[in-house]
């Protein structure tokens, strides 16, 4: 099986969820290869995470940017996920945003 390049895929779900977020940025000092790769995100509750994406999934290793000192307790399959269960101003964005695509479908 070919390795999924998780580099490009933590570029494409920052771009997904910078609307709904107020800060994602890809780490500058934390691993970032085919494997792993690290993320900083600020809610628009001014919750601050580190956030480590690898084949299982998304996990929260940090309180800080470029920060991975916290063993994570929960490992979500998807980013919205993690981010649904920390924000309800990820869910309402998120949700707002999907009503219009729907509306806009008719």
């Amino acid at each position: 099986m070919e390795d999924y390049d998780l580099r490009n895929e933590c570029s494409r779900i920052i771009t997904e969820i910078q609307p709904h977020v107020s800060s994602a940025e890809v780490s500058k000092t934390l691993e970032y290869t085919y494997s792993v790769a690290h993320m900083n995100l600020v809610t628009k509750e001014d919750i601050k995470m580190c956030v480590r994406l690898t084949a299982r999934g998304f996990e929260i290793v940090g309180d800080e940017f470029d920060t991975a000192n916290k063993e994570p307790t929960i490992t979500y399959e998807l980013i919205d996920q993690l981010l649904s269960d920390l924000s309800p101003k990820y869910r309402e964005s998120f949700s707002y945003l999907l009503a219009q695509k729907l509306q806009n479908l008719q």
